[in-house]
């Protein structure tokens, strides 16, 4: 399943993932999502919330996690629309307890930003003659994480400590269409990525009416914060820069420009930090809210001179379950999730900072069977936009559903009887 995730199906999807890492995949697990994207302080014994350690603390039982998108991207200028689709693997994460209610760890494996654009532009020129430029863009970055979580009474603390490393390739061609003497030229970049990223969590409970007997007001308080410094993960680059001329038979290279093999440089992934709130009146229903800020304008890369702005996202989400015990009754105990997003993108195209807005919805379907065992399938739908079609630029508006199929059973379990 690893290695279906390098093999999927793929349009270009964007025209602003050229610029920087690419699109950055959202971190948050399929259940996370349909909240809107909350995370920092959400956590819950049967599901695995990755982005803030803190919360492994809480597993119950051993969860094995596979999750999948499928997107669907509309492109629009002011006199022009694209549409494109992506499907690829959204996470696959394997948490368990490894001292029930104190401790908890998960392993996690997930992408962490895509490149995948392709574009041509015609360029008249008096001078040197017309010519066409085209520009492809394709590779991912992944990230695979460990992550441990233990509690202090009402007091969480967790850390994950990941390895990021990808493969991003970019190319260039310029094509004379008027001039048949004249040689063409192409430009290929293959870049691969690898570095240490980590983060650190914290989450604090506190029941709101701790002598309470009656269920229906079993209140509960969690706040929650996460974050990380600065990481420069290190780039090895290939560059190669030739001249080429198109015959019958095909391209035939005439003359190499310049050619580096394994030309050192780095990324600079900057600095993140959120901060939540969730209250809870058991599995009956919660209310969840974050504020996450990134300091993308320390970000710096070898790859490209892009400038990019500090981004603020903010993000809510509501559950409810009408009943868990209900297992005869199938839409009492189904959880539906609704939430929504805003906030500000990285990218600053033509001196303007792109916005970012949607909304989320989602069901988590529980399955359960006799002993300690207990699974679930969550499906989530999201309809986000991103950018403007004012100054010449472009406004993206995207549909996307997730899959995500949890497997929870007890393990490590001392057998009484041989």
């Amino acid at each position: 399943m690893v290695l279906a995730s390098y093999n999927v199906m793929a349009q270009a999807s964007s025209p602003y993932n050229r610029y920087g890492l690419g699109s950055l995949n959202n971190q948050a697990t399929t259940s996370n999502r349909s909240l809107g994207g909350v995370s920092a302080a959400y956590s819950n014994m049967f599901n695995i919330n990755s982005q803030n350690p803190a919360s492994h603390a809480d597993l119950f039982l051993t969860t094995f996690e596979i999750g999948a998108d499928g997107e669907h991207v509309s492109i629009q200028s002011k006199d022009s629309l694209y549409k494109s689709g992506t499907s690829s693997l959204s996470h696959i994460s394997l948490g368990f307890p490894v001292k029930l209610g104190k401790w908890g760890a998960a392993l996690t494996f997930k992408p962490y930003s895509s490149v995948n654009y392709a574009f041509d532009r015609k360029i008249i020129d008096t001078s040197i003659g017309n010519y066409n430029e085209f520009y492809t863009g394709s590779g991912k970055l992944y990230n695979f994480s460990l992550g441990n979580g233990v509690r202090f009474k009402n007091l969480y603390i967790g850390a994950n400590i990941g390895f990021v490393f990808g493969k991003i390739d970019y190319a260039k061609n310029i094509i004379f269409t008027d001039d048949s003497k004249a040689l063409n030229t192409r430009f290929a970049n293959s870049n691969s990525i690898r570095g240490i990223t980590y983060n650190l969590g914290l989450m604090y409970k506190v029941k709101l009416y701790p002598k309470a007997k009656d269920k229906k007001s079993n209140y509960l308080l969690t706040l929650g914060a996460y974050g990380s410094s600065s990481t420069k993960p290190i780039i090895k680059s290939t560059k190669h820069w030739e001249r080429f001329d198109i015959t019958s038979s095909g391209i035939v290279p005439v003359d190499t420009i310049s050619s580096y093999v394994k030309e050192k440089g780095y990324i600079t992934i900057p600095a993140n930090f959120a901060v939540g709130a969730t209250i809870q009146n058991g599995e009956k229903w919660l209310i969840s809210a974050d504020v996450k800020y990134t300091l993308w304008k320390n970000y710096k890369s070898t790859l490209d001179n892009f400038s990019m702005n500090n981004n603020l996202r903010c993000s809510v989400g509501l559950e409810y379950s009408p009943d868990k015990d209900a297992n005869r009754k199938f839409f009492k105990y189904i959880s539906y999730r609704i939430g929504g997003y805003g906030g500000t993108s990285e990218l600053v195209v033509k001196g303007v900072q792109l916005s970012e807005a949607g909304v989320t919805i989602g069901l988590g379907i529980p399955v359960r069977s006799k002993g300690v065992q207990y699974s679930m399938a969550n499906l989530g739908f999201e309809y986000g936009t991103r950018g403007t079609t004012s100054s010449n630029l472009y406004r993206e508006s995207y549909y996307r559903f997730s899959l995500g199929i949890v497997f929870n059973d007890r393990w490590f379990i001392k057998r009484r009887f041989d």
